[in-house]
């Protein structure tokens, strides 16, 4: 029931939420808004595509970082706008990609500021809600999310990914591959695979190697990733079933 004192409560808890997200937002606003009506975001871009050169991965890494940089105030749109206009056409020049998939790289690494350390606007107001520790739950945030920093490079190396170029075979496949690239990535940082169980820390080391290698849409690397995975999981299925059965009372061979 809500009665007067849980009113004045629930008024004083939302005023203090208020506060805490503008005192996180503002200056981070106020830095962004400097940076691009000052016209420096665009000196940093242009600086990102001179560093880069015609090398596709370091100007995608680098334009990694910019995302972050827009996008860490919370203003995801404004980021993407922005991005779309002095980096976008460099980078897909330089390396001869995908228009949507680059914008949809752009979009995706823009909105990913939100949960990464140290701003983490949305992992912070999350944590003021839950009453927790902010770092510890931005930190958290981006450990349960970091496959989704890895997913925009896959589809911008294969737009198959996104059903742009190439057939349904070749998108279905390649869906699966790096379906099953980031099941062993997400397992192995987790320590724990559904189906497999717990990992020690040299199989986990070996497994997100392995995790990239098939993720990659390429039929090479896919293969080399499941070489050096299978053999690791197999080890893995039958240590810790080994485990379970001679924990349930089993008598060891």
């Amino acid at each position: 029931m809500l009665t007067p004192s849980r009113l004045v409560a629930m008024i004083a808890t939302i005023g203090k939420l208020i506060g805490q997200a503008m005192v996180l937002i503002l200056p981070l606003g106020i830095i962004i808004s400097g940076l691009t009506s000052t016209g420096s975001i665009i000196a940093v871009t242009n600086a990102i595509v001179d560093i880069g050169g015609q090398n596709t991965f370091l100007l995608l890494l680098l334009g990694a970082f910019a995302c972050y940089i827009m996008g860490m105030a919370g203003l995801g749109s404004p980021a993407y706008i922005f991005l779309a206009i002095t980096m976008a056409p460099a980078v897909i020049k330089a390396g001869q990609l995908n228009q949507i998939a680059v914008h949809l790289f752009i979009v995706y690494l823009s909105i990913l500021a939100l949960i990464s350390p140290p701003v983490a606007a949305a992992a912070f107001l999350g944590a003021a809600i839950a009453g927790a520790s902010p770092m510890k739950t931005s930190y958290t945030a981006m450990r349960l999310g970091i496959v989704v920093y890895f997913v925009p490079f896959f589809f911008v190396y294969n737009p198959a990914l996104i059903l742009q170029g190439g057939n349904y075979w070749a998108t279905l496949y390649l869906f699966l591959f790096c379906l099953v690239g980031v099941t062993l990535i997400a397992g192995s940082l987790e320590g724990y695979l559904w189906g497999i169980g717990s990992m020690p820390i040299w199989t986990r080391v070996i497994l997100v190697g392995a995790g990239f290698l098939i993720g990659i849409p390429n039929w090479e690397t896919a293969a080399i990733g499941g070489v050096i995975a299978i053999p690791v999981l197999v080890f893995l299925w039958f240590r810790n079933h080994r485990r379970q059965y001679l924990s349930a009372g089993g008598v060891s061979a």
